[in-house]
């Protein structure tokens, strides 16, 4: 684990937590945010995870971090992982629990999709789903994460 730095330790200490998109990053405050449908990670978590680009967060004129590293991700590492482990829409779909048009708009890279489809998509095919969008996925290795 890395040492948290001093701007981020008291925020660590009170409990906080982000809340992420498919592409971005924020502070989840429950007082104005109460109906914040993305991932909640608890603020040690995300700095395990994502770093510095927190720090970002930070900065008076921000009020969210973009994660997403290309224009194309994450939508095309799913589609070349499930390629790659010769799966289909439909067999990725039956086995995420979810329906087969939520795969395909998770495939395209004109599409958005809910980070919590995307993470039952990224965890069939055996991606870390931390990692959706933030980083690409490697060929050589079967197009997972490089971590």
């Amino acid at each position: 684990m890395k040492p948290v730095p001093e701007w981020l330790q008291k925020f660590v200490d009170a409990g906080g937590m982000f809340v992420r998109s498919q592409d971005e990053m924020c502070i989840h405050d429950p007082k104005t945010q109460s109906n914040a449908t993305g991932l909640l990670i608890p603020a040690l978590v995300a700095w395990n995870l994502y770093g510095e680009r927190l720090a970002q967060i930070f900065d008076e004129d921000q009020i969210s971090v973009i994660l997403v590293c290309e224009r194309t991700e994450p939508a095309e590492t799913l589609r070349r992982r499930r390629e790659f482990l010769n799966l289909t829409v439909s067999q990725v779909a039956m086995m995420a629990r979810v329906e087969p048009g939520i795969v395909a708009k998770a495939d395209s890279i004109t599409t958005r999709s809910s980070i919590h489809d995307l993470v039952k998509i990224a965890m069939v095919l055996g991606l870390n789903p931390h990692y959706i969008a933030v980083k690409k996925g490697n060929p050589e290795n079967g197009y997972l994460y490089d971590e």
